[in-house]
């Protein structure tokens, strides 16, 4: 009776064994089915190049106007990257592409193109690999850690009292109008091209809305006496453009606007800042802020005129001219000749807390 227990025992012993090494065999045939998935997972992976990690973004992207506008924004980096394989590129690469191959181009306004648009060319690669990283189509991004171009100073153009004569003088009443509206009321290029019959109420009052504005926020402006008298120089068409081009009832473009304007500042002779190069239409903006705080406006209301959120926002458009510190001056020594600064601190104090010869003299007289 042992001898057929044991005997039983041994067979199933074999039975469980051959069921082991049947479990096994297929899970080893399962991990070489799985192998070759694997490798060719991991080698178009390691070969994508940045022209079609691009491709494979936009695809993504629901705004095709915006993505087709970031696109033409970024041909000079696609350009020098597109064929280079992600994997492969190093932080140097795009010191090189920033250093040596951007700043010899040339742009419309001749010169290299700007700080800003060589930092706004990193920040959308960057946005484009992390995005590829999030998405496993690359392991790292190789343009982590790159640090953006320090920022040249703000503007410090201001269009002087004369030069908005000259520019009277020298342009039809279309570009005095555009001018005169944004030196005066200190709106934006894209909102005063768009500008509406509509917007502009009684009293010079123009209604932007947050659709238009760069800050997102709707705000109200007033327009100058002499900017309303431009504006209802101006004829009516049936767009509802106060800038209307009569042949597509649209507003004008900006290309439009830049050629004329170039052609105005030569005639009026106008000058920019040291450092500044040209006179922008932006400058405008500029002049409105300055004037208008050193008017006496607080920098509060001009803040609210102007659509900025921040001082810091608008500490970039306020110059303060050198009369100004000379009038400041004048106002000081005014004052202070004039013992209109308040007493001293000790005499400001109270009499049982000043000296007894500090009061008799005060007594005295």
């Amino acid at each position: 009776m042992e001898d057929e227990e044991l005997r039983a025992f041994m067979r199933l012993q074999q039975q469980q064994i051959a069921l082991q090494a049947e479990q096994l065999k297929e899970l080893a045939s399962l991990v070489r089915g799985l192998a070759p998935t694997q490798t060719a997972a991991v080698t178009p992976t390691n070969t994508i190049t940045f022209g079609e990690l691009w491709d494979l973004y936009y695809e993504t992207v629901k705004e095709k106007s915006w993505a087709k506008s970031a696109r033409d924004l970024m041909v000079a980096p696609l350009k020098h990257f597109k064929g280079k394989v992600v994997e492969e590129a190093k932080r140097s690469d795009w010191s090189y592409y920033r250093d040596h191959v951007r700043k010899k181009e040339t742009t419309r306004f001749g010169g290299p193109p700007s700080v800003g648009t060589r930092n706004l060319e990193l920040v959308r690669m960057k946005i484009v690999c992390n995005w590829a990283v999030s998405e496993e189509k690359i392991s790292r991004n190789p343009f982590d850690g790159v640090k953006p171009e320090p920022k040249r100073p703000p503007r410090e153009t201001t269009i002087p009292d004369e030069g908005v004569e000259r520019i009277q003088v020298s342009c039809d009443p279309i570009m005095w109008a555009f001018i005169v509206v944004g030196i005066d009321s200190g709106m934006r290029e894209g909102e005063v091209r768009g500008l509406r019959w509509a917007q502009i109420k009684p009293g010079g009052r123009v209604a932007i809305s947050w659709t238009r504005a760069k800050t997102k926020r709707s705000r109200s402006v007033r327009l100058s006496q002499r900017a309303c008298d431009a504006v209802d120089a101006l004829p009516r068409g049936f767009g509802g453009y106060v800038f209307e081009n009569p042949d597509t009832a649209l507003p004008y473009s900006r290309t439009w606007f830049w050629e004329r304007w170039r052609s105005i500042c030569v005639d009026a002779k106008l000058e920019a800042a040291e450092g500044d190069g040209n006179v922008h239409y932006h400058d405008g903006r500029h002049t409105f802020i300055t004037r208008t705080v050193e008017r006496g406006t607080p920098l509060s209301v001009a803040m609210r005129a102007a659509g900025h959120v921040t001082l810091s926002q608008v500490s970039r458009y306020f110059h303060l001219e050198e009369h100004a510190l000379d009038e400041m001056k004048a106002r000081n020594d005014a004052a202070i000749d004039g013992g209109r600064m308040g007493p001293k601190r000790a005499e400001s104090r109270p009499p049982e807390q000043q000296s007894t010869a500090k009061l008799k003299k005060i007594v005295d007289g």
